[in-house]
């Protein structure tokens, strides 16, 4: 009864000391030195290549003449954070370099479709919180106007999208005809395109022979002939008392 009780107290004493680390291996690990909280901040190295002089100051000045509150929010980010602010500013300069590559009107819209979405969500904030009808009736006005401004940028985009793939689709029936005229000549080609494929396998495949390599000829089992300085010790001995060799 006493063994017992005993191995149930031990029992019970592993699960108060077991129980509090399994359920809080944070609070544990981040304890030391009296009780102290030791907080441990490691830099991740940026996966990306920093932009040049040039790139920084145009991606710098095309945020300052179209989105001023995010230049200055970047700027204020190169003082206290500067492998954020480079982050942030090569996301920008990706996105003005894909901006080039399109006609101007589309431009536009993508950065007219940029600042009423930021627009919009920040009249909903103060929608959220304004008291009484009156202001929201103008926040209401303030939020059809920017409505209407994105929903007209979003438009002139699909548009450009759209055009981009009948564009597209053009070129694969002109490519589908192309095929259908030339299934004669195309077929045979393609025939041998596979053959030099197989045949260019097999041999790659196949076990490489190794060179023969040249051994040197093996020396005769008789000794050549020497003179008493080169006889073997054993012959020697043999030659001075002959009559110790067994009979035959």
């Amino acid at each position: 009864m006493s063994k017992h009780i005993t191995w149930t107290g031990v029992v019970l004493l592993l699960i108060l000391l077991v129980g509090p680390v399994a359920s809080e291996p944070k609070e544990q690990a981040d304890k030391a030195a009296g009780g102290a909280r030791v907080t441990v901040q490691t830099r991740s190295k940026p996966n990306y290549p920093k932009l040049t002089e040039q790139q920084e100051k145009e991606t710098l000045a095309f945020l300052r003449e179209h989105f001023p509150d995010y230049y200055r929010k970047v700027i204020k980010l190169k003082k206290e954070n500067p492998q954020s602010y480079y982050r942030m500013l090569r996301s920008r300069w990706w996105f003005l370099r894909s901006l080039k590559q399109k006609p101007e009107r589309v431009r536009e819209a993508y950065i007219e479709q940029y600042k009423s979405t930021t627009h919009i969500w920040r009249i909903v904030r103060k929608y959220r919180n304004a008291k009484g009808a009156e202001a929201k009736k103008k926040l209401e006005a303030s939020l059809q106007e920017e409505v209407t401004k994105l929903f007209d940028a979003e438009q002139i985009i699909r548009e450009y999208r759209l055009a981009q793939l009948e564009e597209r689709l053009k070129q694969l029936r002109e490519e589908h005809r192309r095929r259908a005229r030339d299934r004669d000549k195309i077929i045979p080609e393609r025939v041998e395109q596979y053959k030099k494929t197989a045949a260019a396998r097999q041999q790659s495949s196949s076990p490489r022979r190794r060179k023969p390599t040249t051994k040197p000829a093996k020396a005769p089992d008789t000794q050549p002939v020497t003179d008493e300085t080169e006889t073997p010790k054993a012959s020697r001995t043999s030659e001075k008392h002959p009559a110790t060799q067994p009979s035959q």
